[in-house]
């Protein structure tokens, strides 16, 4: 059987053949990428999904790296298959929307390698092979950033300092660690760090915290994320927002459920039974949620909406996980499936819908229910699930995060969630409107086809999941459990069946649910057909003003408009009005300011002080060497 060390290479070197032989043959670009596909997904879902198995490479490194080490177990293999079966529906996409762009044969070199990465991270066993693929990730997705950005120098620029300074904090807890262990191997880091003082497990906790928030852009870190969401190239962007952003989450709990443990961070300090680490962030994943919802709101870029809508769910997963407790851990995978799906299936029809119109903006769009039926339905069961609404997976899974928080009694916590929660209606409804409903920006619109049929691959599947999710909200329970138990906890939930979720405080029937809210709708459906069957059509142009006539400039759609009063409530305005970037511009004027000092003192073209650096240089070495 094929190891899991194998298959990361799978996708990178379909990417690198895929690049150099798609110059002389075009189609060997996604024939490559297929057979990728379909070959990682054959692989991964034939290994055991609680399996613990190690691999490791023969070839012989450096003394003090040991090893690259690589293997499975349960929470390795929860987040494969989310990977797996986001790289295959992305793959579709591409397949319909790259293939008239002139970065077609560099989009696809640097997609499989992201992918590649991706399983990388999650199979390795060691620190090393961890951050290499870390940084495989962070650099290869940078090149699909800016590959069709319209800033790519500041947005590729902000997305790279941010996510390279998370690695240096990485980097630097990795080094610390590895002075205690001798060793990178994940048993012996564990062993190492039960036994340092409380003072350096703090220490690092915050360095590794640092750069797994930086990946989930948690506040204030989060200020790479809606650039790069909005201006990565459309096919990518699902991929982007709905699984990358999952390695912080994968990350998180690797270190400190695994390695660094909730139980040794409580010994260290705690409030409430949560680690007051696990605490401060769980305020961060709250704050992100309620911020970034006000922000989602005030858009009019569709992608730009979706990405502070990313931003906020998130948000929801870190608060969650950072509670430390069984319950927690699984409302935070449950919701990272969800969001997983979610993203996919509004950001995949999203790139659908710019692909037709040529258009990314709520002012220039609406009317399109019409022309695109498919979308349309496919933003309404995205927007229900992301509003966390029964009957979809979105109500499962937020259901998992609010008890968690009733349980652990962090109320304020839980009102705030509720409060982002709540609001986020108002994005989800302008999402909607402002694409499909209202009257059409232009007369333009009237002529637009439905997206490609290949998009379907991915949006008919994601819908049925989100449906079967909120179904069967059993389904996913055993595998959570397994997790959660791999991670040292006890089981989660006490559901007996695929129809119920039940924890320590309740539960309910997904099942009666479903079919209780089909009974209401087909009612409904009745009484307007019978109440409402003579009513006009009209032409969707059809607007009438008061004594006066539109022009040309006169807007005809108003769902872009929605959330503009909410500059009008006092702190929410306030915060609409203020953003940390002037923070971060304020420290890098400092910071340029001190370089430019440093250059003229340091490097003022004088070659007797830069022979002086050559001397002192080589005595170090010298020194260095005679130790």
């Amino acid at each position: 059987m094929i190891g899991p060390n194998n298959v990361v290479l799978i996708p990178i070197l379909a990417g690198i053949l895929a690049y150099f032989l798609g110059k002389v043959v075009k189609p060997a670009r996604e024939g490559l990428t297929l057979g990728s596909v379909i070959a990682v997904c054959y692989l991964i879902f034939r290994m055991p999904f609680d399996k613990v198995s190690t691999y490791s490479y023969s070839f012989k490194l450096p003394a003090y790296m040991g090893s690259l080490s690589f293997g499975t177990n349960a929470l390795s293999s929860f987040f494969a298959i989310l990977i797996v079966l986001s790289y295959l529906f992305i793959a579709f996409t591409a397949f319909a929307l790259v293939k008239d762009k002139e970065y077609h044969d560099t989009f696809y070199l640097f997609f499989n390698i992201v992918a590649g990465s991706l399983l990388g991270i999650v199979y390795s066993r060691d620190l090393m092979s961890f951050f290499i693929f870390w940084e495989m990730m962070t650099w290869s997705s940078y090149f699909l950033v800016i590959m069709n950005a319209k800033n790519p120098k500041r947005t590729g620029l902000t997305y790279i300092v941010f996510n390279v300074a998370g690695a240096y904090a990485m980097l630097t807890a990795i080094f610390m660690v590895y002075a205690a262990a001798g060793s990178f191997h994940f048993d012996k880091v564990a062993t190492a760090i039960a036994l340092m003082p409380n003072t350096k497990v703090l220490f690092v906790s915050i360095l590794f915290a640092i750069g797994f928030l930086v990946k989930m852009a948690t506040m204030p870190l989060h200020i790479w994320a809606p650039d790069a969401y909005t201006e990565s190239e459309d096919s990518f962007t699902g991929f982007f927002s709905g699984t990358l952003s999952k390695m912080g989450v994968y990350g998180f709990l690797l270190f400190f459920a695994t390695l660094i443990g909730f139980a040794n961070l409580k010994g260290v300090s705690s409030i409430k039974g949560t680690p007051t680490v696990g605490y401060v962030i769980a305020w961060l994943g709250v704050i992100t949620s309620v911020f970034a919802t006000f922000r989602a709101i005030v858009q009019d870029e569709v992608k730009k909406l979706l990405a502070y809508s990313s931003v906020a769910q998130v948000g929801y997963i870190v608060t969650a996980m950072s509670m430390g407790t069984a319950l927690g851990v699984a409302g935070g995978l449950y919701h990272a499936v969800m969001h997983t799906m979610m993203k996919l299936l509004l950001f995949i029809t999203v790139a659908g819908v710019i692909y037709r119109t040529g258009r990314e903006k709520f002012s220039e769009l609406g009317a399109l229910i019409t022309k695109m039926p498919l979308s349309f339905l496919a933003v309404l069961f995205g927007i229900i699930a992301l509003a966390g609404m029964p009957p979809l997976g979105g109500f499962s899974s937020k259901w998992v995060i609010y008890m968690s928080l009733l349980k652990s009694h962090h109320y304020f916590l839980l009102v705030a969630m509720i409060v982002s929660s709540t609001t986020a209606f108002l994005y989800c409804y302008k999402l909607i409107y402002g694409i499909f409903l209202g009257h059409p920006s232009s007369p333009d619109l009237l002529e637009v086809k439905e997206v490609p049929a290949l998009l379907w691959v991915a949006q008919i599947p994601l819908m049925l999941g989100l449906v079967v999710f909120g179904m069967f909200p059993g389904l996913i329970v055993p595998y959570l459990n397994k997790v959660t138990l791999a991670l040292g906890f006890t089981t989660a939930f006490n559901s007996s069946s695929v129809y119920t979720l039940s924890a320590a405080l309740g539960g309910f029937n997904g099942f009666v649910v479903i079919n209780l809210l089909g009974v209401v709708f087909i009612i409904v459906l009745i009484w307007y057909t019978l109440f409402f069957a003579k009513s006009k059509k009209l032409n969707r142009l059809d607007i009438y003003y008061a004594a006066e006539t539109p022009d040309k400039d006169t807007p005809l759609h108003y769902g872009y408009g929605i959330g503009a009063e909410l500059h009008r409530i006092p702190w929410v305005g306030a915060s609409l009005s203020r953003h940390i970037t002037n923070f971060y511009r304020k420290v890098g004027d400092q910071i340029n300011g001190i370089a430019s000092v440093l250059k003229d003192i340091l490097f003022n073209g004088d070659g007797q002080i830069y022979m002086l650096y050559a001397v002192l240089t080589l005595v170090a070495i010298i020194m260095f060497l005679g130790r």
